[in-house]
Order: structure tokens, then C-alpha cells, then sequence
């Protein structure tokens, strides 16, 4: 768990999904999770797809637009808008995997988002700011 989140923040948590990152060959229209669309360097803000299909539940697609709070490399603190990176292109499943041994925890909750990836002193967190969630329709 990142030093940058407190363990309430964790705890209270609406979703929390342990998962792997495959890429961005793997996204499909059909696949939980989120797609990293677009990034504008003017504003510091990225455009994500996050898409859910659960076996009760209808299809849906949120289009969400996010702004870097702060990131944690190698175990050093950085704040600001341009603190994170998010590869354009890449899709964060929400299936656990042992495909390339990478570890990535998601949490989204309220105005709030947070990818964790990789483990120990390779660990990387970000957290963003959700500036809008929009449902997409057909």
C-alpha cells in the first residue's frame, strides 16, 4: 500500500480490485476494466474509459477525466499535476493474472482514484483527482 494513501482511504474504499496490467493489445469493448485513452500535457488531464460487465448487471462504460494528485517512485514523494504518468493506449484489466508477475491495485471512490503497480522498492502509486465521470451510452 502506498505511503501516500491513508489506510482509511483504503478501508473505506468503495472499489478495490487487485489486478495485472496486459496492454494495451488486450482491450476489447467487452473487457472489465479501464482503458487509458487520451492525455492533454496543456491541462495535465487524462480521459479513461472504465468499462464493467458483471454477470447481474448490464454493460456499462464510463468515460472519467482525471488530474494527477501526487505519485510515489522508488519511494520518494512527488505532488503535483505532472507527478503521474498514464501510457495513452494502455488497458488495466479487472481479472487477476500471473501473466507478467506485475501487481496493480485500483481504487475509485467518490473524486478519487488510485493505480498502484509493481511491488516493493519497484512499487509506483499515483492518485488522481476525478474532475467528471460521464455514462456512456449507445
Amino acid at each position: 500500500m502506498c505511503t501516500s494513501m491513508s489506510k482509511s482511504a483504503f478501508a473505506g474504499a468503495c472499489f478495490t480490485l487487485s489486478i495485472l496490467n496486459f496492454g494495451p493489445q488486450a482491450h476489447a469493448a467487452d473487457q472489465n476494466g479501464y482503458f487509458v485513452a487520451s492525455f492533454d500535457p496543456k491541462s495535465n488531464r487524462s480521459v479513461l474509459y472504465r468499462n464493467s460487465h458483471f454477470e447481474d448487471s448490464r454493460p456499462t462504460t464510463k468515460k472519467l477525466i482525471v488530474a494527477c494528485r501526487s505519485a510515489q517512485v522508488f519511494g520518494t514523494q512527488v505532488t503535483g499535476p505532472n507527478a503521474c504518468h498514464l501510457q495513452v493506449g494502455k488497458f488495466i484489466p479487472f481479472s487477476r493474472s500471473a501473466k507478467d508477475g506485475e501487481f496493480v491495485q485500483v481504487t475509485q471512490t467518490g473524486d478519487w482514484l488510485g493505480i498502484t503497480e509493481g511491488e516493493g522498492e519497484n512499487q509506483v502509486c499515483q492518485t488522481f483527482a476525478i474532475l467528471a465521470i460521464e455514462e456512456m451510452h449507445d
